[in-house]
């Protein structure tokens, strides 16, 4: 699995982290990076995840 090209592979590696530790001081032990940096990638990541566009040729269930 690829991280989308904004975020690069540090988001992999952190949502990994954080999947594998269940919390962020864990996680950014782990990585040896500042708690705030894990805070800050995860949020990075939830907002690329929330705004991924629609995929073309998608239909709702009940639309015309």
């Amino acid at each position: 699995m690829r991280a989308p090209a904004s975020l690069g592979s540090a988001a992999l590696e952190t949502l990994d982290a954080y999947r594998t530790s269940g919390s962020r001081r864990r996680a950014a032990d782990l990585l040896h990076v500042h708690h705030s940096s894990v805070a800050r990638r995860l949020e990075q990541i939830g907002g690329a995840l929330t705004d991924l566009p629609e995929p073309a040729g998608l239909v709702r269930a009940g639309s015309p």
